[in-house]
């Protein structure tokens, strides 16, 4: 009898646990895949240069917010956080460089942009 009520315990688990995985999430099908929207970033190519220093530059930025707020919610010591602050300078000024030169004939393609 003890088994009986085991194995219908576990077949009932398997079978709720594989209904709410199935479970659609609400949202719509397009909303599911605007990330990785691969059609719609390539539309965006060839993109003028100075438009391309800007959303770098932008992008730079939210780094350096999202950065502070780490170091701060981490509580990390001032002399390692200054460590972890000039090594991210240190990286931006190689990105900001590449940036500069992608960008240097006044038009981006998809292809620079990828390698910066």
């Amino acid at each position: 009898m003890n088994r009986i009520v085991t194995a219908f315990a576990l077949a009932l688990s398997l079978a709720s646990t594989s209904a709410v995985a199935l479970a659609d999430t609400g949202r719509a099908p397009a909303a599911r895949h605007e990330r990785g929207d691969r059609a719609a970033m390539e539309k965006k190519f060839p993109m003028a240069g100075a438009e391309f220093q800007q959303k770098a530059t932008e992008r730079a930025g939210k780094a350096r917010e999202h950065l502070e707020k780490r170091l701060t919610a981490k509580q990390v010591p001032a002399d390692k956080a200054g460590e972890i602050r000039a090594k991210f300078a240190a990286t931006q000024a190689k990105v900001q460089a590449k940036v500069t030169e992608v960008a240097a004939d006044g038009t981006v393609t998809l292809e620079e942009a990828r390698s910066v």
